[in-house]
């Protein structure tokens, strides 16, 4: 099973960290939420597991996404997370800083379950661009399963900080550090790493 460390800025995989998680998406627009839910996201992700409420629309600066769409509320201000599952992809998107998608099948082995997506502020990058985005990492935010009480992103400063998982989403404001590696413990206590030296 493919595993590893995604980090996307503007839309774009900026690199990866460990073995890249295959097969991102390109959401279509208009489609409306009638798909079932794939039993790997119910049986990993909660947030999955209510009614449409009307925050779980994406703003309309941001293309509208087809398949289920949820707000995730990651206590922080302010939180622009929201979680998409459509076709046999799951994403966390930003509407300021494009989306990261994984395939839901990843979720079968635990190092698939958390995906993380950085994105920083400055000028964009055209997509099909080859050359690194001018704009530093600002934050990172990311989906973990439920039972994960929180993740710890370290960071190219050296740093690393622990992060709070509510909702299944978590988010950090990194000062312009990338993430190196992504770290967390399930609810068995089996502890997972992601990234460098994992």
């Amino acid at each position: 099973m493919p595993t590893g460390l995604n980090i996307r800025r503007g839309g774009l995989v900026l690199g990866t960290v460990a073995l890249a998680m295959a097969g991102f998406l390109i959401l279509q627009s208009g489609a409306a939420r009638s798909e079932q839910l794939p039993p790997l996201i119910a049986a990993h992700f909660s947030a999955f597991n209510r009614a449409d409420q009307a925050a779980d629309t994406l703003p309309a600066s941001f293309p509208t996404h087809a398949g289920i769409i949820r707000r995730i509320d990651t206590g922080q201000s302010p939180s622009h997370e929201w979680a998409v599952v459509a076709k046999d992809q799951w994403c966390v998107v930003n509407p300021v800083g494009g989306s990261a998608c994984a395939p839901i099948a990843s979720i079968s082995d635990p190092r698939g379950q958390v995906l993380v997506n950085a994105f920083g502020s400055g000028p964009g990058v055209q997509a099909g661009s080859t050359a690194p985005p001018p704009a530093k990492i600002q934050t990172v935010i990311g989906l973990a399963p439920d039972g994960v009480a929180a993740v710890t992103v370290d960071l190219s400063d050296g740093t690393s900080h622990r992060v709070a998982v509510l909702n299944n989403g978590f988010q950090l404001a990194t000062g312009g550090a990338e993430p190196r590696g992504i770290h967390w413990t399930t609810a068995d206590g089996t502890s997972y790493d992601l990234g460098a030296g994992a």
